[in-house]
């Protein structure tokens, strides 16, 4: 299965950017971090992880 444009059929390669700085999102610079309303499970398997920035 790919992704096209419904009025052209042109093949497209879907990304997935930073909203706020426009920066596509490479694996190698990113990593997933326990949110605000993590339960320990959650907590622990993300442990010294830390986002930098909250969202609120």
């Amino acid at each position: 299965m790919i992704l096209v444009e419904r009025e052209t059929g042109a093949e497209v390669e879907p990304v997935v950017v930073d909203r706020t700085t426009g920066r596509e999102l490479h694996s190698e610079h990113f990593v997933f971090a326990a949110g605000p309303a993590a339960g320990p499970v959650m907590r622990a398997r993300y442990e010294g992880v830390t986002p930098e920035r909250q969202r609120g």
